[in-house]
Parts: structure tokens; C-alpha cells; sequence
């Protein structure tokens, strides 16, 4: 029986896989057969053949054998090529939202402002992590460009991939208070400042990845 929320079974195998692959459950370099995940989801082997296909052309798989797919690596390239993408697309929904905001909008980034102080405090870095994720979409959907959203939205969920962006408390305090900075930029409607920040922030959690990845050997323990 095919979930409500999934109007195929090929959906709902390609939404399930593409969910735990981001979220980390099914780890890079994990083989996945046709007909062992059609038994998993009570389904035939056309719905998953097909699931992965579309996996493969997200570039979260490739193929494994006659049989089945492996969940692809994330190299360190990938990451700046993603970044690249991202930290353009982001500068030009700031400029968009700087253009659009209104008191209420600003009103309610502060509220998520004080909330994420809570999280700094309580050094929670996952909570966090959704926090500020949250804070930054706000202000993206101000700019009223939905496809826009969508591409950065995308980019965004290949972040879920990545080694954990918060380790310690000093690191959320930067990130707090560079939010609130831009808070101050958007309330002024500087457009120049709002965006050098963004792409600034950006930059840094870039490099702060990237770091990470090398440290840990990322690339060759992933394959």
C-alpha cells in the first residue's frame, strides 16, 4: 500500500531513499540492490529501477554492478562547486529581500534570533543547525522568487551530506551574530551591506567544511 503523501511507488522509494541518503542514514559508499529494496518497500523492481534512475541523475547514486547503485561520495570539489552556486544565488535573494521586507518580516527574524541564543546556550548544535536554516529561508522567501527558492532549497539539502557545520559554542556565537547584523542591514534596506555579508557568511561556512572534510579525511573514508 502506497503511502498517502506518495501518489507512485515510484515516489515513494525515490522520496524515502533521496530522505535517508540526506539525513545520513544510508551512508556514501552503501551498495543498494534492485530486489532488496523492492522487498524493503513491498514493491516490484520497476518502481526501484526507476527510483534510481532519478537518484542517479540527483548524483546521489551510481552504479554498483549489473544489479544495484551505490550512494555516491561527496568529494571536496563537489562542495565547492555547490558553495560556488549557492553563494551567488543567496547574494541575490538578500538583494531581492532587501527590496521587499517589511517590519512585521523583521520583527519575526528577530524573534528567531532570540530563539537561536537559547540553542547557543544550551550548545545544541542540531538545534541549531535547523535554526539558522530556518532563519535564512525566511528571509530568502521574502524575495518572492519561488524558483529561486527552489534552486537554493536544493543546494541547500546536499548540506545535510556534509560533516556537522556547528563543534562549539564559538562558532554559533559567530554565526548569531553576524544574523544579527544583517538584521540591522535589512532594517536600513542597505542593499550593499546586506549582500556582502550573506556572501561573506557564506564564504566562511564554506571554508569551515572544507576544513572539516580535510581533517577527517572525509573523501577517502566515504568511498
Amino acid at each position: 500500500m502506497i503511502d498517502e503523501h506518495y501518489r507512485t511507488k515510484r515516489e515513494m522509494v525515490y522520496y524515502s531513499l533521496k530522505a535517508d541518503i540526506l539525513k545520513g542514514v544510508i551512508k556514501p559508499g552503501t551498495r543498494l540492490l534492485v530486489s532488496d529494496t523492492a522487498k524493503k518497500y513491498n514493491v516490484s523492481i520497476i518502481p526501484v529501477r526507476e527510483a534510481f534512475a532519478s537518484l542517479e541523475k540527483d548524483q546521489l547514486l551510481e552504479p554498483c554492478g549489473s544489479v544495484g547503485m551505490k550512494v555516491s561520495g561527496l568529494s571536496i570539489s563537489d562542495v565547492e562547486k555547490i558553495f560556488q552556486i549557492r553563494i551567488e544565488l543567496e547574494s541575490l535573494a538578500v538583494k531581492l529581500a532587501v527590496d521587499n521586507i517589511s517590519n512585521k518580516q523583521i520583527d519575526s527574524l528577530k524573534k528567531m534570533v532570540d530563539n537561536s541564543s537559547l540553542l547557543v546556550e544550551q550548545m545544541d548544535f542540531n538545534g541549531y543547525f535547523e535554526e539558522n536554516r530556518h532563519f535564512h529561508f525566511s528571509i530568502y522567501s521574502i524575495s518572492e522568487n519561488e524558483r529561486l527558492i527552489d534552486i537554493i532549497y536544493s543546494l541547500y539539502e546536499n548540506s545535510r551530506r556534509y560533516p556537522n557545520w556547528y563543534t562549539c559554542k564559538e562558532q554559533m556565537e559567530k554565526s548569531l551574530s553576524e544574523h544579527k547584523l544583517l538584521i540591522e542591514y535589512l532594517m536600513a534596506r542597505d542593499t550593499d551591506r546586506a549582500v556582502g555579508l550573506i556572501r561573506k557568511h557564506t564564504e566562511d561556512s564554506l571554508n569551515h567544511i572544507v576544513e572539516r572534510m580535510r581533517q577527517e579525511n572525509y573523501e577517502n573514508r566515504i568511498q
